[in-house]
């Protein structure tokens, strides 16, 4: 009975060197450093906004409006003030128009 216990307890211990010895390691890894700024590349002119595009909007007179939005499959983006708005085959420039236009009742100069 005594030689098992022992055993056992051999074991228990080399389990436990083991499992502490691996720790230290995994705590060492090196992790690349993150990028300090994101650079977004402008979209090109020929391209046409579709369903699962992201695109940020950035409304200087009304910043609490701005927002970063995913154009769902209909292409409608419901925004805060002027609720609906569709973007879905328009280029970049002509979304950014159409949003302006529809906020530019609501906002004024």
């Amino acid at each position: 009975m005594n030689a098992k216990l022992a055993k056992q307890l051999t074991l228990t211990l080399i389990t436990a060197l083991l499992v502490g010895y691996l720790l230290p390691v995994q705590a060492q890894v090196k992790h690349s450093p993150m990028p300090s700024k994101l650079q977004s590349q402008p979209l090109p002119t020929d391209y046409y906004l579709a369903g699962g595009d992201r695109i940020r909007i950035y409304i200087i007179e009304a910043p609490e409006y701005s927002g970063e939005y995913l154009i769902p499959p209909d292409g409608k983006l419901y925004l805060p003030l002027i609720g609906s708005v569709s973007v879905l085959g328009l280029t970049q420039e002509q979304a950014a128009e159409a949003i302006s236009a529809k906020y530019a009742r609501y906002l004024k100069r």
